[in-house]
């Protein structure tokens, strides 16, 4: 009787042990579970705007690139061929888009700005070297 009624006492504190377990686990779940509703609700507010709104923010800020003109000397068909850097007419190697839009070879953008100053060499748009 005195074994049996041991284990039912570990029986017993095993279960309550449970039981808590459980209870704090689902409190956590039902805390989480309200915080990420209240924070979809804020994100759903009219308050604020949508993603596709600030898309077209960040849109409407930035000008499309101007058309490339004719450096003399170059063919018109370098400038067009959207594999070819236009600095260097080779196949870019490392490509890297200027703040203009454009894009050259890591190293030939890279020199030109360390050379002739920070601007893009087709739209003499400004183009630092840390942008």
């Amino acid at each position: 009787p005195d074994a049996l009624l041991r284990n039912h006492r570990q029986n017993i504190k095993r279960a309550v042990a449970l039981a808590l377990t459980s209870v704090t686990v689902l409190t956590f779940v039902a805390n989480f579970r309200k915080r990420m509703l209240e924070i979809r609700q804020r994100w759903t507010t009219e308050e604020s705007p949508s993603i596709a709104d600030q898309t077209t923010l960040i849109k409407a800020k930035l000008p499309p690139p101007q058309p490339p003109t004719i450096i003399s000397g170059q063919e018109s068909t370098n400038l067009i061929d959207k594999s070819l850097c236009p600095l260097c007419n080779q196949t870019r190697i490392n490509p890297v888009a200027s703040t203009s839009g454009y894009v050259y070879c890591y190293r030939c953008i890279t020199m030109h700005i360390r050379e002739n100053g920070n601007y893009c060499p087709l739209t003499n748009l400004e183009c630092k070297e840390s942008q």
